[in-house]
C-alpha cells in the first residue's frame, strides 16, 4: 500500500450515533452564544410527558374500561340469572367518575380514590356474585385495571400538586 492509499483515520463524532451534529454540538454552548456554522438551536426542550398527560391518560383509559364493563354482558353472553347488574353499574360509575376527573381537577384525589374503591370492588365482587367464568375473569381483570389507572393517576396528580404548590 502507498501512502495515498492508506485508510484514513475515521474522524471523532462527538455525538451519538443518529443525532445530528449541529443538535449536540449546539447543545454544549451556553445560550447566548450563537451556533457554529449558522446552525440553528432549539429554543426549548423537547416536550417529554409529564404528569398532566398521565392524568388526563388514566382518566381517558379508565372511562374506556367503564364503556367496555357497561356492554360485556350482553358481549359476552350472560344469561338472565347471572349478575348482570355488578359490572354494568360499577362500568356506568367508573365512566361518570373518569370524565368527571378531566373537567374537575380541583377533585383529582378524591375522584382517584373512589374509582380505586370502585375498581377493587369490581374485581373483588366478580368472584362473590354468581356471574360465568368468562364474566368473572373479564370483571375481575377490567377491575383491577381500574384500580392500577387510578392508582397511577393519583401518582401523576400527585406529582403535579409538588410541581406546583399554591
Amino acid at each position: 500500500m502507498s501512502e495515498r492509499e492508506a485508510p484514513s483515520e475515521p474522524e471523532s463524532v462527538p455525538h451519538e450515533a443518529g443525532a445530528p451534529i449541529d443538535a449536540v454540538a449546539s447543545a454544549d454552548l451556553p445560550a447566548d452564544e450563537p451556533a457554529p456554522d449558522g446552525a440553528s438551536r432549539p429554543s426549548v426542550a423537547p416536550r417529554t410527558m409529564g404528569w398532566r398527560d398521565e392524568t388526563v391518560g388514566t382518566a381517558l383509559s379508565t372511562a374506556v374500561v367503564g364503556i367496555w364493563l357497561v356492554f360485556s354482558p350482553e358481549a359476552l353472553g350472560y344469561g338472565p340469572g347471572d349478575a348482570t347488574w355488578n359490572p354494568v353499574v360499577g362500568g356506568v360509575l367508573v365512566a361518570f367518575f373518569s370524565i368527571a376527573r378531566l373537567f374537575m381537577s380541583w377533585r383529582s384525589l378524591a375522584l382517584g380514590l373512589i374509582l380505586f374503591l370502585i375498581g377493587a370492588w369490581l374485581a373483588v365482587s366478580a368472584f362473590i356474585f354468581d356471574a360465568p367464568v368468562q364474566g368473572q375473569l373479564n370483571q375481575g381483570s377490567f377491575g383491577g385495571v381500574v384500580a392500577l389507572l387510578s392508582l397511577i393517576g393519583l401518582a401523576g396528580a400527585q406529582r403535579g400538586r409538588e410541581l406546583n404548590p399554591k
